[in-house]
């Protein structure tokens, strides 16, 4: 490759075709939907039908698993008791649609929560108002990648109009807007291997890059707080299938989830393990 050639950073900057060729937009859309409210703001039924621009070739749009998610969404997090959604992905001859951070959701995400300001107002009601009234609760039943969670969506636009001094008074050539939407995190294994080093300071393991989301730096932080150490005394190592565990990956917004839990478990062996060294060199007990 040419960095390796010359020893120096290279900068690659695409045409436009290339970009186009090459690139993976995320699919363009068309979401028409209706809902049925009662004069006091009550939503008692929904039906969507979302039409996405797959463009040419297979690409990303026929599977299920990129469907299914932008239907659900069309619900957004309230409580809606009757409901008709219907989702199509249309191959055409643009450029074939790829993932982008939650695939085929912000679109349908984007219509319904219009949609809500638009009925705020025609209703004359608060927008915040109108989606804490129709937030599901947490003693409602939610149906999430084949479990049942509670979603805290009321208590959370509670916090906000706190946080927010949403219901002050506005100053001179002030706005403000709000939107809600739900999405639960991947799943997957997570596998990391914490060593101490003779000088005190922990190296981590692992087979995951930080593509830009902070992954290493929160890995740190949580390894710093379990080990009793300050955050420059841990470093990151990303290992290959030979050196690092097993991981699922980083898809789903999962990393932080799944490599806290990962680092907590590996800090807690580690600290049990040094306990009785520090008791003997310290002359106490283990407990101690």
């Amino acid at each position: 490759m040419l960095f390796r050639s010359t020893a120096r950073p290279v900068k690659h900057v695409p045409s436009s075709s290339e970009e186009l060729v090459s690139g993976g937009p995320r699919h363009a859309s068309i979401v028409t939907m209706k809902t049925g409210m009662k004069n006091d703001g009550t939503i008692v039924a929904r039906s969507a039908r979302i039409i996405m621009d797959g463009g040419a070739y297979g690409a990303y749009k026929p599977t299920p698993q990129v469907v299914l998610p932008s239907v659900s969404r069309a619900l957004g997090p309230y409580r809606i008791e009757h409901t008709e959604i219907s989702a199509e992905f249309i191959y055409t001859n643009n450029t074939p649609g790829g993932v982008a951070r939650a695939p085929a959701q912000p679109q349908v995400v984007f219509a319904g929560e219009c949609q809500m300001d638009i009925i705020a107002e025609a209703l004359g009601m608060d927008p915040l108002e109108l989606r804490i009234k129709n937030a599901i609760r947490t003693e409602d039943i939610w149906p999430h990648n084949g479990t049942f969670t509670g979603v805290m969506t009321r208590e959370t636009l509670e916090r906000l109009r706190e946080a927010a001094n949403w219901d002050a008074p506005l100053g001179p050539n002030q706005g403000r807007g709000m939107a809600v939407s739900e999405r639960g995190i991947g799943v997957g294994e997570s596998g990391l291997t914490v060593t101490i080093n003779d000088d005190g300071t922990a190296t981590a393991l692992t087979g995951i890059v930080d593509c830009g989301t902070g992954a290493h730096t929160v890995l740190r932080q949580v390894l710093a707080e379990e080990l009793h150490l300050p955050i420059d005394a841990v470093s990151i190592s990303v290992g290959n299938t030979t050196d690092a565990l097993p991981d699922a990956g980083m898809g789903g917004s999962k990393r932080t989830f799944s490599l806290t839990i990962a680092s907590v478990d590996a800090s807690g062996k580690i600290v049990e393990m040094l306990k009785p060294i520090a008791a003997e060199r310290l002359e106490c007990s283990a407990e101690d």
